[in-house]
């Protein structure tokens, strides 16, 4: 007798071979590393594990300094090689000012050491600041006229006689005129014509005018300065009235001799105040 299985239960081959399962894709991990072998995933948090604390190259390289300070041999060593250098070091350098530290047993070290201070330090200590500045023509002052410097005199300015003449003729028109310089028939006929200006702009405007002088009204004051090169110097004289004196360069004849040898005197140094260039 032959068992036959239920139709139901039949397995049909065609029917199997029509049949697709779905595909299981394998997980997959990936994990990556820096150079320094720092997990990606983990580099924010690495700082704050226990195995960075320890092997941070920072933390190894600090360790073995510690290792190597805490060494007797090493700061034997480092003490011995230091005291050796330094010894050698302070009888060459001594020896600069004591020489008989040289009859001590050293190493002659072939150092060039000048026991001398630096330049600029000698120079601070031989130069005054009331005469730093070269002014030209033999005349030096501090930072205030250090301006006048941009101006040095030239050899083409005015002469003694020039200013002599300038004198005269201020003497005429000044006591009768006044300040208002227009009427100054004397001196407007002066050969070399000199410049009458405002302060503010005497040196400013007309710096190419003290090869033939220039004098300067002032608005709060009866005094005439008058500034130019003559003789190859700076020259600076003050007018009021008939009055005539000389702080700076040539002495013309009739003015009072108020120069100081290769200085400003502190008489005029309002005056060269006002008339500095600004900016």
């Amino acid at each position: 007798m032959t068992d036959v299985l239920p139709t139901s239960t039949e397995v049909r081959p065609s029917l199997l071979s029509k049949m697709r399962l779905p595909k299981i894709k394998r997980p997959t991990f990936r994990l990556g590393f820096a150079s320094d072998g720092v997990p990606d995933d983990y580099r924010a948090t690495w700082p704050n594990m226990e195995v960075a604390k320890i092997a941070s190259r920072g933390r190894v390289l600090g360790a073995r300094v510690s290792f190597l300070a805490q060494s007797k041999v090493m700061r034997s060593a480092l003490i011995g090689v230091g005291l050796f250098a330094g010894y050698h070091l302070a009888i060459n350098v001594a020896s600069a000012w004591m020489p008989e530290v040289q009859e001590l047993p050293h190493v002659n070290l072939a150092m060039q050491i000048d026991h001398r201070p630096p330049d600029f330090i000698m120079n601070m200590g031989q130069q005054s600041a009331a005469t730093y500045f070269d002014l030209g023509g033999g005349l030096q002052g501090d930072g205030r006229l250090a301006w006048m410097a941009g101006y040095r005199p030239r050899p083409d300015g005015l002469t003694v006689g020039n200013l002599n003449d300038l004198v005269v003729a201020m003497r005429k028109d000044l006591p009768r005129f006044g300040k208002a310089a227009k009427p100054w028939d004397n001196v407007l006929a002066l050969p070399f014509g000199p410049k009458v200006s405002g302060a503010e702009q005497a040196i400013s405007k007309f710096s190419d005018r003290l090869q033939t002088g220039i004098l300067i009204v002032l608005r709060d004051s009866d005094v005439v300065p008058f500034v130019a090169h003559a003789e190859g110097q700076w020259s600076v004289l003050l007018f009021k009235d008939k009055a005539c004196r000389a702080f700076v360069g040539p002495v013309p004849s009739g003015c009072e001799d108020r120069t100081k040898s290769g200085s400003v005197p502190n008489d005029v140094r309002p005056v060269l105040s006002m008339i500095a260039p600004r900016g």
